[in-house]
């Protein structure tokens, strides 16, 4: 987020294919930064591409306000890669009106054939060193699963706080007395459900 508000008319990509098989709670998390980066860069004029196995399950801010196109790339036969496919904006709002009410793939639906091409393997021709990626991108995704388990941490330690605070049987007062803390302290505990809604939903 830093990089993408520190400087300008840059090529990013966000590979989201680490945190596709992680909680929905966290994901959604990473979303909400996303998006208010995304609301506050358009004047530094930067190339985005969102790298993710499902466009669809995307939050529709990505996909609808600001895509302005879609590559599909796909496998045939699900084991050589390489086919591409390209949708243009206007095609994006009802690909994903068709999944929300299908419930299925929409890509083969909306697919001309003037947009359909191979895509070419990078380390066969030797632009990206299979290796150094490979040992890049392992190195990313351990750095990703590790803020994802001082997440999970956090998550326990609010709903706990939240639990504290909906205790009856106990005066405010008490507890910060128990606790050693300010009975503000206790009072902020109460508005966890409503600073953290995707995190805590199922307790608010």
């Amino acid at each position: 987020m830093n990089y993408v508000n520190s400087t300008r008319k840059q090529v990013i990509i966000w590979d989201e294919a680490a945190l596709g098989g992680l909680a929905s709670g966290w994901q959604n998390k990473v979303q909400q930064k996303i998006i208010q980066t995304l609301m506050t860069c358009r004047s530094r004029q930067h190339i985005i591409f969102f790298n993710c196995p499902k466009f669809y399950r995307l939050n529709k801010y990505f996909v609808m306000d600001r895509a302005e196109g879609l590559v599909h790339v796909y496998s045939e036969d699900r084991i050589n890669a390489g086919k591409v496919t390209f949708y243009k904006k206007e095609k994006l709002e009802p690909m994903i009106n068709f999944w929300m009410k299908k419930n299925k793939h929409p890509y083969k639906i909306f697919y001309r054939k003037e947009l359909r091409g191979n895509f070419i393997d990078a380390f066969k021709l030797d632009i990206v060193d299979e290796d150094k990626y490979d040992t890049k991108k392992d190195a990313n995704t351990q750095r990703m699963l590790t803020q994802y388990g001082d997440m999970q941490r956090s998550v326990k330690l609010l709903k706990l706080q939240y639990a504290i605070y909906r205790i009856k049987e106990l005066t405010q007062k008490q507890k910060a007395e128990y606790l050693g803390c300010g009975t503000d302290t206790i009072s902020n505990w109460g508005k966890i459900p409503v600073k953290y809604p995707e995190i805590l939903k199922e307790i608010s």
